[in-house]
């Protein structure tokens, strides 16, 4: 007798169905993370949706496994980025820095005499 994966899902209780949706839902960040390293667009705060599913599923306890699983996730999915930086970070320049001025465009502290403005 062949039981198909739907027909499990059926079967299963409602927390049962909660954490397959939490598992699912951490498969499909953590891959869209991978997709999209450096969008700058809110990914990582999709993690929100598995970790509310596993707490509805399972109390505090597992919510705050959940939240823990989700920053683990969001860090292998950062390490794995080929510039090796958050999204949304930029490296400053040494000289940026020496003249005071940081990569927004403000200054970041009183600019030496020796730098000029680049305007």
């Amino acid at each position: 007798m062949t039981v198909l994966v739907p027909q499990l899902y059926r079967r299963a209780s409602l927390p049962q169905q909660l954490q397959v949706g939490a598992v699912v839902g951490y498969a499909a960040v953590f891959a869209l993370i991978l997709l999209f390293p450096t969008a700058g667009i809110g990914l990582p705060q999709a993690f929100y949706v598995p970790i509310v599913l596993a707490s509805l599923s399972g109390g505090p306890a597992t919510g705050a496994t959940a939240g823990l699983i989700a920053t683990l996730l969001y860090e292998a999915a950062l390490r794995n980025d080929q510039h090796g930086e958050p999204p949304g970070k930029r490296r400053r320049s040494p000289a940026r820095l020496r003249c005071g001025r940081d990569d927004r465009g403000g200054t970041s502290h009183a600019a030496p005499a020796e730098c000029s403005p680049t305007r």
